[in-house]
């Protein structure tokens, strides 16, 4: 449909971000939100009420956080330490999650730090840097990724019973904000958008698009929350570090048909999780390549540098081990505190800079 290599169209957009975020939040998040009851609930309504105001910069400041690594040298270097460093940090962290799943219940025979490399190079083929290849694959995987996963939460659904809420805590203000900001700043994250040189349609409509997005996102996360509720109960799930896994066993086709029906949840599950590290590394390219050479050749051969750089980097962040503190006890700490609010104030600055050059 598109003859321009830089052109995606919004619907494009719009499933790539729910295949990037969707096993992440199932996976990583689901189980740290049921934890934390209806406070967590109310929490990520509110979370999500809040990126929409965030979209909504956004997508007036697209050109203007683009220019910021066209603006001068310092600006330039500042933007690829804040976004580089969370990309690299990001993709260690994924990569940790993924190899540990994939260890205890696929390839229990394989050395951890070799099969990460397996999973860095699928990551890495799969996507590379090229946007009409991204565009493809999201379009022909949405509706096998995003169905499947409704389709799983039905079947769990089947086993659930109504949540106790006398055994959660009780609701309270602190508590809703605290969740509430956890999902905002995952959102945040879509902050790289304007650096991955990525021309969409109708541009006025990308706020209403990732919003779109966000809700899909936001009702797959709460309703895989209250079926872990229903399933596990509350005292349950607090003492699982990834209960949705054990979601994936415990789920059937009515009458028993195909037992092993959870090989079904972990295709999809490393399938979308796959997506997401391919995503980093696609940025990782996009950010540093702003510009286009005209050499095709060229520019294709630094676009594999930078990739196979960006992989290593991160293959070294999920190693990182200081007096036995990972990466995986710091990462979301590091995003609430650090990266989320940084990435909220280059989007308003950016902003406030543009208008100020247009006046």
């Amino acid at each position: 449909m598109f003859a321009d290599n830089q052109k995606i169209s919004n619907r494009q957009l719009k499933r790539q971000m729910v295949i990037s975020f969707a096993g992440v939040l199932v996976l990583l998040l689901s189980g740290g939100v049921a934890g934390g009851g209806l406070n967590a609930v109310f929490g990520i309504i509110l979370g999500y009420l809040g990126l929409l105001a965030f979209f909504f910069f956004l997508s007036q400041n697209m050109t203007a956080m683009r220019k910021l690594v066209t603006g001068g040298k310092v600006l330039k270097w500042i933007i690829y330490l804040v976004y580089g460093s969370f990309l690299v940090l990001t993709g260690g962290y994924l990569l940790e999650q993924i190899s540990k799943i994939s260890h205890i219940y696929l390839l229990s025979e394989i050395d951890p730090n070799l099969l990460k490399i397996l999973i860095l190079v699928t990551a890495a083929l799969g996507m590379g840097s090229d946007v009409q290849k991204r565009g493809r694959m999201g379009e022909a995987s949405f509706s096998l990724i995003f169905w499947g996963f409704v389709l799983l939460l039905i079947l769990a659904a089947l086993h659930m019973r109504i949540p106790d809420v006398q055994a959660m805590p009780k609701v309270n203000g602190k508590s809703m904000l605290s969740y509430g900001y956890l999902y905002f700043s995952m959102g945040t994250v879509i902050s790289l958008l304007p650096f991955a040189y990525v021309k969409t349609e109708r541009r006025k409509k990308q706020t209403w698009e990732m919003g779109k997005s966000w809700l899909l996102l936001t009702i797959l996360i709460i309703s895989t929350v209250l079926i872990l509720l229903g399933t596990y109960g509350y005292p349950g799930v607090k003492t699982m570090e990834l209960p949705v896994l054990n979601l994936m066993a415990g789920t059937s086709l009515p009458g028993g048909f195909l037992d092993r029906f959870d090989i079904i949840w972990m295709a999809l599950l490393l399938f979308a999780l796959l997506f997401s590290l391919g995503s980093l590394l696609f940025y990782c390219v996009r950010l540093v390549r702003t510009k286009e050479d005209s050499d095709k050749e060229k520019e294709s051969r630094i676009s594999r540098n930078i990739l196979w750089g960006a992989a290593a980097l991160m293959w070294a962040a999920s190693m990182v081990n200081i007096e036995g503190i990972k990466l995986n006890a710091v990462y979301l700490k590091l995003l609430q505190f650090g990266y989320a609010p940084l990435f909220v104030i280059i989007t308003l600055l950016a902003g406030c800079g543009l208008r100020r050059r247009q006046k």
